[in-house]
C-alpha cells in the first residue's frame, strides 16, 4: 500500500479539516517510479558507454555486461509503470 497523504486546512476559526486525496497520491508515486526507473536506465547507459575506456580487458567487459543488465532491468521497470498509469 503506498500510504496515505493527509492535508490540513486551517478555516481560520480553530477547525482543522483533515482531507485526503489518494489519487493524487497514486499519480506522484507513479511518476517518482517512472523517474527511478529512467534514472536505472541512466546509470545502466552510462557503464555500458564507459566500459570500452576500461583498460583490463575482462574488467571492460564486466562493467558492459552490468551495466547491459541494469538498463535492461531499469527499462522492464519504466515500461512496466508507464504501463500501470495507463491502465488506472
Amino acid at each position: 500500500m503506498l500510504g496515505c497523504e493527509v492535508r490540513f486546512a486551517y478555516a481560520g476559526d480553530g477547525h482543522v479539516d483533515r482531507r485526503t486525496n489518494l489519487s493524487d497520491i497514486e499519480k506522484s508515486a507513479s511518476i517518482m517510479k517512472s523517474i527511478s526507473a529512467s534514472i536505472i536506465v541512466l546509470s545502466g547507459s552510462g557503464l555500458v558507454a564507459v566500459g570500452p575506456f576500461v583498460r583490463h580487458g575482462d574488467t571492460s567487459t564486466f562493467v558492459m555486461l552490468v551495466g547491459r543488465a541494469l538498463a535492461l532491468a531499469g527499462l522492464v521497470g519504466w515500461y512496466s509503470t508507464l504501463r500501470s498509469s495507463d491502465d488506472s
